[in-house]
């Protein structure tokens, strides 16, 4: 039955739903070779034959997008739903190409091995069926405003931390219906660069899972959405290592494919959220992140290249240059997705001030714009759409302008470290136990209600750590922290009229230290 009344901090977990019907065929153990020629399925999927000289020698199956949609998007993957036993058999799928190209596992310690980040999955009790199985993903479709989804605290899902002191964490700490779903994980692959910069690092993005199965047990394949920008993703591994064998990466890059994006970008607010070791996100210069890639003509494209402050990204003067390079142009590069920035997993990435390129062409109007396509969330979202549209040549064409962008951003001559747009401090803690408080003591005044950010970077070795306090009329209270293992911390906090004052500590180390603040 259902369980009401379920604090989050009990962790009690769920049955999940069923991940088989025991009648589907099992493709996991076919090669990408055999699911590209349409082995396991129909002939209709496998889409055009890959032009000539464009892919590297051995690497053709892997290096090509439709390889991997045929794979991801087949029934017997029944939808990818996170957290699921489909889901994990997709996320293998990536681990085992991405460890053949030799990138390493970035998360060493994770119970999923070092390719994984994983965490719980929260839903609201009302969210679940009883049997503990999460209701059908309708999102925001039957709301006045498609446009919507995730900007609602707790729309269909989030992640569960009993140690966090973010916002949500607290708010969630309030609510008697909150339950464990399930645990489910990202999966990370660094390819590291060859350059004086390889320690700063490139994130190249997409979402993995899907919305999986129906009561009456229709398959969402979601061949778009987003079984091609996660299978662009996959198709730029071969590639990129081939670059990094020519020497061709300064920077490093950092694949990610998030789980359970369709719950409200959980996977990646995840991420920005518990930094992983050694990759700070001080550390990241530019982030690219690829969805429902596939559709359409080969001409055009869909991007958003303005940063969460209205101002242009870097990234979108490296997409231009990429762009004019292809011996074949997109004919259109379209701005007319701005009305999504926040329903995709690089918003996660904007509350962070990180510079961010959305890649998406999900809308209805084949000349630009629109509404969301009529594909969206049905059951029609099949390879065979793609195939009709443009012989799967899509996809490849957004692989190679990526794969030049990509290229681009790990060589361009971009501001290290936080660029400070309010108010920067520098200071010095020396050993264990060290602290200041900035800008003093006694803090500082706001006068209206918004965000307080702060972005640490520190130096290499040591452990740093952020908090923001905030006085209660008594005394201070710290209302938010960041604490990774390594000397780069994020906060980004929304807060109520008072005084506040950051505190930098250190948990281990030593070093000068830079603190970019911003107060509403």
């Amino acid at each position: 039955m259902r369980t009401r009344g379920v604090v989050v901090t009990s962790l009690i977990v769920l049955a999940l739903w069923a991940c088989s019907d025991g009648n589907s065929r099992d493709v996991s153990e076919l090669a990408p070779s055999e699911l590209a020629n349409g082995k396991g399925g129909d002939d209709s999927r496998t889409g055009s034959t890959p032009k000539p000289g464009i892919i590297a020698d051995g690497v053709a199956e892997d290096s090509d997008p439709m390889t991997h949609i045929n794979y991801l998007a087949t029934d017997e993957m029944r939808g990818r739903n996170a957290p699921s036993a489909d889901f994990d058999k997709a996320a293998t799928y990536v681990t085992d190409l991405v460890k053949r190209y030799g990138l390493t596992g970035p998360n060493p310690g994770d119970s999923n091995g070092a390719y994984a980040q994983s965490f719980q999955l929260g839903a609201l009790a009302a969210d679940l069926t009883p049997e503990g199985k999460r209701a059908a993903h309708v999102h925001s479709l039957d709301t006045s405003d498609p446009k919507s989804f995730g900007n609602s605290q707790f729309e269909h899902g989030f992640y569960i931390d009993p140690k966090s002191s973010s916002p949500e964490a607290s708010a969630l700490a309030g609510r008697s219906d909150a339950v464990l779903a399930g645990n489910t994980h990202n999966v990370l692959a660094l390819l590291e660069g060859t350059g004086a910069k390889k320690s700063e690092v490139v994130v190249a993005m997409a979402h993995l899972d899907h919305i999986g199965v129906n009561s009456s047990g229709a398959v969402y394949n979601g061949a778009d959405d987003n079984a091609s920008g996660s299978s662009v993703l996959l198709s730029l591994v071969p590639l990129l290592a081939q670059a990094k064998s020519n020497g061709e990466l300064n920077r490093s890059i950092l694949f990610i494919w998030t789980a359970a994006e369709e719950d409200g970008l959980v996977g990646s607010k995840y991420f920005v959220d518990h930094p992983i070791a050694n990759i700070g996100l001080s550390q990241i210069t530019g982030v690219v992140n690829m969805d429902m890639v596939a559709r359409w003509d080969d001409q055009r494209i869909s991007v958003i290249d303005t940063k969460s402050d209205g101002s242009t990204s870097y990234l979108s003067a490296l997409l231009t240059q990429a762009n004019n390079a292809l011996p074949d142009p997109f004919d259109r590069v379209n701005h007319d997705i701005a009305a999504y920035a926040r329903r995709q997993d690089g918003a996660s990435f904007y509350d962070k001030n990180e510079d961010v390129l959305f890649v998406f062409e999900g809308l209805s109007n084949p000349a630009g714009g629109g509404d969301l396509n009529a594909d969206y969330h049905a059951t029609t979202d099949d390879v065979s759409k793609i195939i009709s549209e443009n012989g799967g040549n899509k996809p490849r064409r957004v692989r190679d302008l990526l794969n030049a962008t990509i290229k681009l951003a790990s060589n361009a001559d971009i501001p290290s470290g936080p660029v400070c747009t309010g108010t920067s401090y520098t200071g010095t803690l020396s050993g264990t136990g060290a602290q200041a408080r900035k800008p003093s003591d006694t803090g500082y005044e706001s006068t209206v209600s918004g965000t307080h950010g702060a972005k640490l970077a520190g130096p290499g070795g040591a452990d740093f750590d952020l908090d923001l306090e905030k006085w209660n009329g008594t005394a201070w209270a710290r209302v938010a922290r960041s604490e990774s293992s390594t000397s780069n911390e994020t906060i980004s906090y929304p807060g109520t009229a008072g005084k506040y004052r950051w505190r930098v500590f250190s948990y281990s180390g030593s070093g000068d230290y830079t603190l970019c603040t911003q107060k509403p």
